[in-house]
């Protein structure tokens, strides 16, 4: 308990999401600080991550992705953290079949989840009939349905965003608190490089900006000395 406390307060304050401009900490500095995790936690923050990586900019679901979410959702051993990401791959299964009916797709059929009644008998709702139930998903699938793609992919990360801090006040000083913490992080990344492609005007800077960044953390890690590497 005692290296999970001092990982978590050697961690810089994120601002909220809509007010955060900046990283107030480099990934580089960020795995100095998830050193001390065992190898198991480590491992088990890699398949979240993961996870994490998927938006309402990628929503092609399928029984395969289906399939693939519920196996990984299995392997989280904390029992918060898996019921975080069993409700987001819901809310990424719901939003796809949103974006599969304005597609003009027939049958609506969903992959993931307890809804598939709702999403038979109530097919032309914003979502499905389940607003009140999932009142910041049902905004997102409306800003899909009005074609901001942009609007709808803020709206989904700011849900992700309150359900983490949601999982962080359920636990105090725990793994949880640090594994919310991380993905919290990855959000203002996401934030900051989606900015920067409306800057550039390039919407394959994102991803370019991605593949670039992971490659110079893994040069890096592997060249600069702790020392080196806290400085960062």
């Amino acid at each position: 308990m005692s290296h999970y406390i001092t990982i978590i307060t050697s961690l810089p304050y994120l601002a909220p999401l809509s007010a955060n401009k900046a990283l107030p900490i480099s990934r580089i500095g960020l795995e100095q600080r998830l050193a001390a995790l065992s190898e198991a936690d480590r491992q088990q923050l890699a398949v979240m991550e993961s996870l994490f990586s998927l938006s309402v900019e990628t929503l092609k679901t399928n029984q395969q992705w289906a399939d693939f979410w519920r196996q990984q959702c299995q392997s989280i051993e904390s029992d918060v953290l898996k019921d975080f990401f069993q409700r987001m791959g819901e809310a990424l299964a719901l939003l796809s079949v949103v974006r599969e009916r304005l597609l003009g797709y027939q049958p609506l059929t969903l992959v993931y989840g307890r809804y598939q009644p709702q999403v038979t008998k109530r097919s032309g709702d914003v979502l499905f009939g389940l607003e009140a139930q999932w009142p910041e998903v049902a905004a997102v699938a409306q800003a899909l349905a009005e074609k901001k793609a942009k609007k709808a992919s803020r709206l989904f990360d700011q849900w992700l965003w309150n359900q983490l801090i949601l999982c962080e006040q359920s636990e105090m000083f725990r793994y949880e608190n640090i594994v919310s913490y991380v993905l919290r992080w990855r959000l203002v990344e996401r934030a900051k490089v989606s900015r920067l492609g409306v800057m550039k005007g390039d919407e394959s800077m994102s991803s370019l900006f991605l593949s670039m960044r992971d490659s110079v953390i893994n040069r890096a890690n592997s060249s600069l000395t702790p020392f080196m590497q806290e400085a960062l």
